[in-house]
């Protein structure tokens, strides 16, 4: 899993990026990329017999991103005066 998980990031780097010297994506991509990661270990599990749930048949990558934590602050300072 931490192999897949390695490959997917790697591959997550785009050739623009490579040539800046970069060797991560750029964090605007985060969640994209966090999504493509989750599935490849999940998937990696799945194929190891060691994942507690399985998702429907080609529904993996939707699944995890429905199961992605969605940051929705609220203001702290009213801006009523």
């Amino acid at each position: 899993m931490l192999h897949q998980a390695a490959v997917t990031l790697a591959h997550s780097v785009t050739e623009e990026e490579i040539e800046k010297g970069m060797v991560f994506p750029r964090v605007s991509n985060i969640r994209e990329v966090s999504k493509k990661v989750a599935a490849a270990v999940a998937r990696s599990a799945l194929a190891d017999g060691i994942a507690r749930y399985t998702p429907p048949a080609g529904k993996l990558e939707g699944w995890v991103g429905r199961m992605m934590y969605e940051p929705e602050y609220a203001p702290i300072i009213n801006d009523v005066y």
